[in-house]
């Protein structure tokens, strides 16, 4: 049986009956951060999910794990690339982008390790609502 090289054809691979979870297991090429960053992108893809932001961030991460030799995702790998970013929210949604690849990647390998959640201490603040007076409403 001959698979499809890319994985933006996986739609046609399950339309021939075959499982997403056998397509992953077996044409999936060999574990690096990059290939297993392709590999999740185009499986968010198929199901719906646009990923622009995520895959700039991804491929950033995953160049950055490649220059220190890691073929898993380290925590403290993690932090420092995440501690790139300029402003404790981006650091923290830089993170966030790792934290959901990682649970993606742990089901098939648990060696890699899930960075902790707001790390950063990145806080949203929300406006408080405004109650209308009895003039406005008239008004």
């Amino acid at each position: 049986m001959r698979y499809p090289r890319t994985y933006a054809s996986l739609s046609a691979f399950t339309r021939r009956g075959e499982s997403i979870l056998r397509y992953l297991r077996e044409v999936r090429p060999a574990h690096s951060e990059r290939r297993l960053v392709e590999t999740y992108l185009a499986l968010r893809r198929a199901t719906g999910f646009a990923m622009l932001n995520a895959e700039y961030l991804l491929r950033s991460f995953a160049a950055f794990a490649t220059e220190r030799g890691q073929r898993h995702v380290h925590t403290h790998t993690a932090i420092d690339w995440a501690a790139r970013g300029l402003s404790v929210a981006q650091r923290d949604a830089r993170l966030k982008a790792v934290r959901r690849f990682v649970r993606h990647v742990r089901v098939e390998d648990a060696r890699h390790e899930l960075p902790p959640v707001n790390y950063f201490g990145a806080r949203t603040t929300r406006r408080s609502a405004h109650n209308y007076s009895a003039a406005e409403i008239v008004a």
